[in-house]
């Protein structure tokens, strides 16, 4: 059954295999958000009114309100976040869900194989809910590729201006001292650097017997990135110290 609210066309969808024992349909619209405040009545059995108080006295340590889409003054939620709701809702709908979780869990801790053919049933199943908990995974791996997108051209804005930044120092000490390029240890630590930035993190490593691996090499700033933090070269260099370091100790030889 299709019906209109404000501007945002949606559809009903049942809940029923996640609520059991009242009616479970909620609006979804057509890209696939949830109304907030039907879930919180099928979970909760409050009326629309004390449905709508609950969502705003929501504890935002539980479930971040940013979570929430607002669309002609309607709260809507992603499939995952309807999930999280339920999770943090009040009352002993809320209670029977989470215990209900909580098995599935202690069952695949436990290793029981029965969850194989409940997951191929969910898999081959064509419920709007299986559809949409499906549609939610898709949506997370191209979240996941964008991403992944995203760092690759960072990391090559990031190499291109570090670059440009070590030309440029060079150019203004050949000015100040045309003699520069005689201090060995620097000209071996810009060496150094440009490898560092030069060098591409995909390229294969070469072990011993000529062959080489099928693991791309972990450099310091790939690791900075992960841990959401952009290192300058004086941090690389100490960093790249406290690495060769604790090589020489476990090898005693230089890397």
């Amino acid at each position: 059954m299709s019906m209109t609210v404000g501007s945002s066309s949606a559809n009903t969808i049942s809940f029923a295999d996640i609520v059991q024992g009242r009616n479970a349909d909620v609006r979804v619209t057509v890209d696939g958000l949830i109304y907030a405040v039907d879930l919180v009545m099928v979970v909760t059995g409050k009326s629309n009114n004390e449905s709508n108080e609950c969502l705003r006295e929501l504890n935002p340590s539980l479930f971040n309100k940013e979570n929430f889409f607002i669309r002609s003054r309607s709260r809507l939620v992603s499939f995952q976040h309807a999930i999280e709701l339920i999770m943090v809702l009040p009352g002993q709908v809320a209670k029977e869900i989470r215990v209900r979780f909580a098995d599935i869990i202690r069952r695949y801790m436990a290793g029981d194989e029965s969850l194989i053919d409940e997951i191929r049933a969910n898999a081959e199943s064509s419920s709007p809910l299986a559809q949409m908990a499906r549609a939610s995974l898709q949506d997370d791996a191209e979240e996941n590729q964008d991403r992944k997108r995203r760092r690759l051209t960072e990391d090559a804005q990031y190499r291109s201006l570090a670059l440009g930044n070590i030309s440029t120092a060079m150019d203004i000490m050949s000015k100040l001292n045309p003699a520069w390029r005689n201090n060995g240890r620097l000209l071996m630590q810009l060496e150094d650097q440009v490898k560092n930035i030069v060098v591409p993190a995909s390229s294969s490593l070469s072990i011993a017997d000529g062959h080489t691996t099928d693991h791309a090499p972990i450099t310091i700033s790939d690791v900075a990135l992960d841990l959401g933090r952009r290192l300058n070269h004086s941090q690389l260099i100490q960093a790249g110290k406290l690495v060769a370091k604790a090589y020489r100790q476990r090898h005693n030889e230089d890397p």
